[in-house]
């Protein structure tokens, strides 16, 4: 027997073999005299009006109506003749009913891909409250949606809105600072296995690192499944349990020596002759705690601008421009439509 004569399930039985596990006779009801629960293999037609069994009316019985078939040898599902219609078992070559052959016929549809077919979609979750407070929340959490996108769509506009204007330079400044860092201990934290390699006073903890998906058992029912010859068989179909386990890992918390950030050296003017700060810092001929060292350095260019409207504004510019830019220069700029800032970019 295929695959297809049984739904793929386990424990099938071979064409011309019973099968492995019970098997018990399908129910149909004659749709012309009203007959019910007819025996699909002991009733191939039914008893009251000698009409012909249709494959397509079997269903499954309750558990505690089962009919059982005794030494039942399994010969496939049965085929419907493309002439008359007639169901005939599979080990008929030709149509009972009219003589055409089966070659080319197609077999009758199992009761258990219908029911699968027909079955209905995943309930949807439950809401977070009952009676109308759902919808209410949904309304609100709705409106929430839409202010937050007009927020969003907002900022950008206030962004990239800009309208000509012009302005006149008012005066310069600069800014200079130099990050003056140290050599010493510092305290830090984090997995074992990436901590710095000379880091020292070190203390370990087990600390949740990730989850791990475990199988914990499974969960097992019972499934009619039609042998598509009036008869059906029991199987079970079981689905695996998980549960998400914790991954423990080593968390160090350490000491570790190393360049930190201290002081900020800074120096500032209103002129046009910027220079560094003076640190002081003399390097160390070797690297030992308490050594001080010049790190980043930031340089501000700052033109103070006044617009048509008498509005003063401050850009920070490059320093080539800062310097291209002489007091008392009107310029053409752009200026945003919203908030009134200026756009430092069109200078």
């Amino acid at each position: 027997m295929s695959s297809g004569d049984d739904g793929g399930q386990s424990g099938k039985g071979d064409e011309g073999k019973p099968f492995s596990e019970p098997v018990y006779e399908m129910f149909w009801d004659c749709e012309y005299c009203g007959a019910e629960k007819l025996l699909g293999v002991t009733h191939r037609h039914c008893p009251q009006c000698g009409a012909a069994q249709n494959p397509q009316a079997r269903y499954f019985p309750p558990d505690e109506e089962k009919v059982a078939v005794q030494n039942h040898v399994y010969v496939g599902a049965d085929w419907h003749c493309e002439s008359c219609g007639t169901p005939n078992s599979n080990k008929a070559e030709f149509c009972t009913n009219c003589g055409t052959p089966k070659d080319g016929s197609s077999k009758v549809k199992l009761a258990h891909e219908r029911e699968e077919k027909k079955a209905p979609p995943p309930s949807p979750p439950p809401q977070a409250s009952s009676g109308g407070g759902g919808g209410i929340f949904r309304y609100i959490m709705g409106c929430g949606c839409v202010g937050i996108i007009g927020m969003i769509l907002l900022g950008i506009v206030s962004m990239f809105w800009t309208r000509s204007d012009s302005a006149t330079v008012l005066a310069h400044s600069w800014e200079y600072t130099i990050q003056i860092e140290e050599y010493a201990a510092a305290s830090g934290d984090g997995w074992c296995d990436s901590m710095p390699s000379k880091a020292y006073d070190v203390s370990r903890r087990q600390k949740q690192r990730d989850t791990r998906r475990v199988q914990r058992g499974e969960t097992c029912r019972t499934k009619n499944v039609d042998n598509g010859d009036g008869t059906f068989r029991q199987v079970q179909e079981c689905t695996p349990n998980y549960v998400e386990e914790p991954i423990l890992d080593d968390y160090c918390s350490y000491t570790v020596d190393k360049w930190t950030n201290g002081r900020l050296a800074k120096a500032s003017g209103a002129d046009l002759s910027p220079q560094w700060p003076q640190t002081n810092v003399r390097a160390c001929s070797r690297v030992a705690l308490g050594c001080l060292r010049e790190g980043t350095k930031s340089a501000s260019h700052i033109v103070k601008l006044k617009d048509s409207g008498g509005t003063t504004h401050d850009c920070t510019v490059s320093e080539s421009r800062w310097r291209a830019l002489k007091d008392g220069t009107r310029l053409d700029v752009q200026k945003k439509v919203i908030g009134g800032g200026l756009d430092c970019s069109s200078i």
